[in-house]
């Protein structure tokens, strides 16, 4: 969700903001993609970090946003950094903070649909929400909540 601070242009979404994102992992990288509404974003760069020694990882990314055409006069392209806190090795949510080049910054909290799920846009993300949330319980789907 964007920061007070944030310059959030008129007719902007304040949050929170629903999103869907996907990371991949291979042996050598990690790809991280977002959907919302009204734009998609990809990772360019990454790392691991453990600087601070208490055994918490986080990664660090660049990422691209392309806005849908209806919203670029308002929402332009731009670049971001953000970095997610998975606390451990197999979590079921992550806490980050984020910030772009158009002056906006804020937080999100990540919660895990499934593992097994790859998709390609909000829609497609949308449906398999609703459908890991009609799953019966077990160690690859969560439910997710409703509201």
């Amino acid at each position: 969700m964007p920061t007070e601070e944030s310059h959030i242009p008129a007719g902007g979404n304040r949050g929170p903001i629903t999103a869907y994102a996907v990371i991949t992992q291979s042996y050598w990288s990690i790809a991280i993609r977002q959907y919302t509404t009204e734009s998609s974003s990809i990772s360019r760069s990454f790392f691991w970090d453990n600087s601070d020694g208490t055994g918490t990882e986080s990664i660090i990314f660049t990422y691209d946003n392309t806005p849908m055409r209806k919203h670029i006069k308002r929402s332009p392209r731009h670049l971001g950094t953000c970095v997610l806190r998975p606390g451990h090795r197999h979590p079921t949510k992550l806490t980050g903070s984020y910030f772009t080049d158009r002056y906006t910054q804020g937080d999100m909290e990540l919660k895990l649909i499934s593992r097994n799920v790859d998709v390609g846009s909000y829609v497609e993300a949308t449906d398999a929400a609703q459908k890991a949330a009609t799953q019966p319980k077990s160690r690859s789907w969560i439910p997710w909540p409703r509201s």
